[in-house]
């Protein structure tokens, strides 16, 4: 009965504890609309999780990818690009609901030229960045961040893909699914 008691004591402390770090740490999912300065439009998804435990909530890390498949090239003669990125951000005040972070973006760009004509040129190239923007928090689960973004790794045409661009525009509208 003892060894009953306190094996149902164990499991309801890590119950709690379960529960309140679900409480206070974030999962969120939603949009995120780009616009490369003087290019395209390229729109897609993102997902980010933060702690409580890790910085307290102040570290995000997630992933997106964005294509210009749902933006510019959607039913035109655009280039089809896929970005697949990676990130981490720091916000700078805790339970602001207007928020400035800094966020930094690794991951890689695929091109498809759709046409055996451009087999010589490439079509994937890393892509590092780093975005300044406003997180804007009106409710507990709804967030929407605008940044100003600069990529790091750019090109020309003659060694990677052309269309990278120093700078862009980001809107990404999130969810958090654990409020």
């Amino acid at each position: 009965m003892l060894l009953y008691s306190l094996l149902l004591t164990i499991l309801y402390l890590i119950t709690i504890n379960i529960t309140s770090i679900a409480n206070e740490s974030q999962l969120s999912f939603g949009i995120k609309l780009q616009k490369t300065h003087a290019l395209y439009y390229e729109n897609g998804i993102i997902a980010e999780y933060s702690s409580s435990a890790f910085l307290g909530n102040k570290f995000h890390s997630g992933f997106s990818y964005i294509t210009s498949r749902f933006g510019s090239a959607f039913n035109s003669n655009a280039l089809k690009q896929d970005n697949f990125l990676f990130h981490t951000s720091y916000t700078f005040l805790k339970k602001a609901i207007l928020n400035p972070f800094i966020k930094l973006n690794a991951g890689f760009i695929v091109a498809d030229y759709q046409s055996p004509l451009f087999v010589d040129i490439d079509n994937t190239m890393p892509l590092t960045s780093m975005d300044l923007g406003l997180s804007y928090t009106p409710n507990n689960p709804l967030k929407a961040q605008f940044s100003l973004g600069c990529n790091i790794i750019t090109s020309d045409g003659t060694s990677g893909v052309g269309t990278v661009y120093p700078l862009y525009f980001n809107i990404i509208i999130m969810w958090n699914i654990l409020k």
